[in-house]
């Protein structure tokens, strides 16, 4: 049995009915005259008003595959705890929906957002992902609807193209995605074009029993680096997590379901869970050669802030009744090319 809870209650109004009594006397030259006696008053009436609440069920097997045949029986619905009656079931594939059906049932409507990331993908996964989603857009049924947005660590997210059935508008907004410019760490003296490279070409000098002093400056230097660029890039993972919790507010709105494909390379996955073991292995070697201003805690547990404000983020798409797809970027792009995005898939 499909257990489910009911936001809202039937809609009970009421009409309330008030009478004034008018007495009224004739007033003769010679005599009074009794007024006639009112006429008898009937029974009092009362309007009463059902409203029908339709609750859009997808009913999925364990496999993910749709359940069809189901009837009232299958069901059983209940709003705070009381069982609600079920006055109908009416079962719609969205897949072979009709746009004359859509008039009655617009919430039945398969309603996709294509999500692209531009700041955690590198340019080759971004190319491939557009030709992938172009044929994506080429499949949609009649009735679909479909939207493109992008995210950028800059810009936050943006809604180039609102649901809409136009396919072409749909292909000039994935093929130009607004104006496609990658997030890079630039150098501001133009020495470099992206400092990722130059931070991992530093070499690792040698501890302080060398004696070398140019060596350790060099070393300070690139840990001084290393925090600055990591304290940027937390706040580009700040960044998604809290443009996705904002376009899950706006789909609030959007009646129906919402599946919000997300196109990115992800971020890299020490954020969420901490530290790679090479990472920890440098860290104690570290702490046993007593430079300790070398070791972060969040880098070695994780960072507890981009953790909860990812699950505020999935607990908003959750209320908008969005559903969340991640495509990874780096399975598109072509082998040894991932390197030159920001990290890791996301796997969480």
């Amino acid at each position: 049995m499909l257990n489910i809870r009911l936001d809202s209650t039937l809609a009970r109004g009421g009409v309330c009915m008030s009478s004034r009594p008018v007495a009224a006397a004739v007033l003769l030259a010679a005599t009074w005259t009794p007024a006639a006696a009112p006429a008898p008053a009937g029974p009092p009436e009362f309007g009463a008003a059902i409203t029908v609440v339709t609750v859009p069920v997808f009913a999925t097997d364990r496999k993910g595959l749709a359940v069809t045949g189901l009837t009232v029986d299958d069901f059983d619905v209940t709003d705070d705890g009381r069982r609600v009656k079920l006055v109908g079931l009416r079962e719609i594939d969205a897949a072979e929906l009709l746009p004359e059906q859509t008039r009655d049932s617009p919430a039945a409507r398969r309603q996709f957002l294509l999500l692209f990331d531009l700041s955690f993908s590198s340019v080759n996964g971004l190319v491939r992902s557009r030709m992938a989603a172009l044929e994506f857009v080429n499949r949609l049924a009649p009735s679909d609807l479909a939207s493109v947005a992008t995210f950028s660590a800059n810009h936050g997210v943006r809604l180039l193209l609102a649901f809409t059935s136009d396919r072409a508008q749909l292909a000039r907004a994935i093929e130009t995605l607004g104006v496609l410019q990658l997030d890079r760490r630039a150098d501001p003296l133009g020495l470099a074009y992206d400092l990722r490279e130059v931070g991992a070409a530093m070499p690792d000098t040698p501890p302080d029993e060398t004696g070398n002093a140019i060596a350790d400056a060099m070393r300070a230097v690139q840990i001084r680096f290393e925090r600055t660029q990591q304290a940027v890039y937390r706040q580009k993972v700040l960044a998604l997590f809290e443009g996705l919790a904002q376009l899950a507010t706006a789909l609030e709105v959007v009646q129906g379901r919402k599946q919000v494909v997300l196109l990115s390379s992800g971020f890299e996955e020490t954020t969420l869970g901490g530290q790679s073991t090479a990472q920890t292995l440098a860290d104690s070697d570290a702490v046993v050669r007593g430079r300790v201003w070398e070791v972060q805690s969040e880098n070695r547990f994780g960072d507890t802030q981009i953790r909860e404000e990812m699950a505020r983020s999935l607990r908003a798409f959750s209320a908008a009744d969005a559903v969340v797809h991640t495509v990874d970027l780096s399975g598109l792009a072509a082998r040894g090319d991932a390197a030159q995005g920001s990290g890791e898939p996301i796997r969480h």
